[in-house]
Formats: structure tokens, sequence, C-alpha cells
């Protein structure tokens, strides 16, 4: 019955391994004292929270090793067809995506997801500007705004319709990958935990919201230090309310793929005749190669292609008969041929076969045309 089941089946193996990890991060910091954990581990307002991430990165490093990843080969690989279960998916990813626990400092952080009234918000101001709110952001807090896909939601429909139709039923590869025929920027925030139940929003990068916090009560009771380094708490933020934060590996490339599309540089589009050429060059260069042979007199189509200058510097009599009496010259077939580099001029001199030395040239007898019967 059990069989199947990753808790029953790895357990054993993961409370063990856990137990170690502590055992290990508890005897490497029984070195240093209470005062040396306090100055070089919890720093500044954000003391409490780093504390937990230096220990949860501890912890991430030390449970790496060979059970793990015994653990992970043991795990059978799907057969046959498998029954998806969409909450189960859904609970998953949420817990993968999102740091739903409290943090017990009541601080607004980067990346936090936050509902004010009825606005949901993902804070984009930085922590290190977080922490010094008022030197650092003059009072004022930054965030992206995320729309609910409900279907009820019409102004978002409205929004997302201006220019296009909207045509949502492509898949989405990962969490930045573009939506439907909408532009680049826009993507999906999904099972974001909201009043009991795991709802899906659209983020979109242009959509900035700016709020002017004032200052908490007792202010002009502070001292300089005081009023400089003081946080952003949500106690001071009327009405919001933390959700989730979203996790690493995923903030980081949100927060940058967000400032690329507010600052991207744009390119020129090419037109119609450009992308004509462009495309035949691609065609031929993945077309398979027609089979040639060698023309004798043809131009190095080669040497011009690659940008080699051609120019005509030699004339090919081989073909040419003599005139008649009476009769013009023909004119001279003029073949092109590349241009050499100095360098290697010298060595393009034509020079006699060592196996087969040159006839003399037969002397030029005056009279009729050779091809004329002499009489």
């Amino acid at each position: 019955m059990y069989e199947q089941n990753f808790s029953f089946k790895f357990a054993g193996v993961l409370r063990r391994r856990s137990t170690q990890c502590a055992d290990r991060i508890l005897a490497d910091m029984g070195r240093a004292s209470l005062n040396d954990v306090k100055n070089l581990v919890v720093v500044g307002h954000g003391g409490k929270k780093d504390f937990i991430d230096f220990l949860a990165e501890r912890f991430r490093t030390s449970i790496a090793g060979p059970n793990i990843y015994d653990l992970v080969e043991q795990i059978p690989d799907a057969t046959g067809k498998t029954t998806v279960d969409p909450t189960m998916v859904s609970k998953v990813w949420s817990y993968r995506l999102y740091f739903q626990q409290e943090t017990g400092d009541d601080l607004v952080r980067r990346g936090d997801i936050v509902v004010v009234g009825n606005e949901v918000l993902l804070v984009l101001s930085a922590d290190c500007d977080l922490v010094r709110f008022w030197n650092k952001n003059f009072g004022i807090i930054n965030a992206v705004s995320l729309h609910g896909l409900d279907q009820s939601n019409t102004t978002l429909k409205e929004l997302l319709e201006i220019c296009v139709k909207l045509n949502l039923n492509q898949p989405i590869h990962s969490l930045l990958a573009k939506v439907g025929d909408l532009s680049e920027g826009p993507f999906i925030l999904p099972f974001v935990p909201k009043d009991g139940v795991l709802r899906n929003f659209i983020a979109i990068p242009k959509d900035l919201v700016s709020r002017r916090i004032p200052t908490p009560a007792g202010w002009s009771g502070f001292n300089k230090n005081a009023k400089k380094d003081h946080p952003m708490k949500y106690a001071y933020w009327d009405g919001a309310e933390r959700l989730c934060t979203i996790s690493e590996p995923f903030l980081t490339p949100i927060v940058q793929h967000i400032f690329s599309t507010l600052g991207g540089y744009g390119v020129p589009d090419y037109p119609e005749h450009m992308k004509t050429i462009l495309k035949k060059i691609l065609s031929d260069f993945s077309a398979t190669p027609a089979a040639t042979t060698a023309t004798t007199g043809a131009p190095d189509a080669a040497a011009s292609v690659a940008g080699v200058p051609v120019e005509p510097s030699s004339i090919d009599i081989s073909n040419v008969a003599s005139p008649a009496p009476g009769q013009e010259p023909a004119p001279a077939v003029i073949v092109p041929q590349p241009t050499l580099p100095a360098a290697t001029a010298e060595a393009a001199v034509p020079t006699a076969s060592p196996t087969a030395p040159a006839e003399p040239a037969p002397l030029e007898a005056s009279g009729p045309a050779p091809s004329e019967p002499v009489a």
C-alpha cells in the first residue's frame, strides 16, 4: 500500500541526513561565541532573516551528498499512463515558488507579494533601500501590479486586447516565458496563496506602482541616525498584508526581467527587401550543396563571394583562330582572375612542369590561315 509513497519510503534517510546536517552546523558554530554570531551573522535590521538565510544555506550545502543523490536515483521513472493530480501539482509548485511562512520581523522585502485594498502588488524596491527606507527612498516604495486571472476580470481582458486578439492557448514553458500573442514582458505568477486558496496572476512589468509612505509616529523625536537607518515595516503601510515572498532561484531572474523590460534598448526592424535577402542567405547556407565541375576560364566564385576583388589579369587566346586575309582579328576573351596579395603573387606565377618540359612554340608563317590548304 505504501510502496509508492515518497514519505514512507524515504523518511528514514531524510531524517538521518537532516540530523547529521544540523549536528555539523552546530559543531561548526560552536567555535563562535554569541557575540561573534551577533556581530558576524546577524547584521542590521534584516538580521533575523539574514540569520535564517545563513542557516538555510548551510543546511542546503550540507544535505547534498551520496545518500540524497542515491535517494533520487531510487525514484522510479513513470511508466505507462500517469494520472496527474492538478491539485497536487499546484501545491508542490506553490511550495517551491514562494516562501509562505511568517518572517517574524514585520519588514517589507523585495519579492513580497502584498495585498493593499483591492490591489495585489509585487514589491520591487531593493532590500538595501528598504532597510534605510526614508534615507534611501524618501519614503517611496515601488512595485509592479499583479492582475488576477479570473474570467470575471473584464478590465484585464480589455487591457490585453488593446492591439491583439487574446489567444492564451499556447503552452507556458517557463516562469518568464512569453504569454500567448502578447508582446514580451508580461509573465504568469501561478498558485499564489490568497484567502486560503491558490490564485493565479499575470504581472505586467510596465504597470508600475509607487506609493508614498508617511513617516511613523514619533518621527520628530528620532535622532539623525535613527531616521537614516529606519526600515520600512508593514505597520507603516496602511492596509498592506503580505501573502508570501518569491523564493530563489526565481526572484532574481524575475527582477532582472522586469528591469530589462523597462529599460531595454530597441533595434530598428529591417525593411522587406532586407528580410528577403537575409532569408535567402540562410536558405542557401542550409541547402545541400550541388556537385560542381571545374570550367576553364570561369571566374573564381569563391574569391568573389569572399570579397576578393576580381580584375582582368590574363588573356586566354587558346581558342582564337588566326584571321583570314582581309578580315579583322577576333576579339580576345578576357578572363577575370582574383587579385592575389603581394606576398603570394610570386607563388601564383605558373612554372613549367618538372616532368613534362614545355614544347617550343611553332613559328608563325605568313600567308593563308592554317585552316586553308596551301597551293
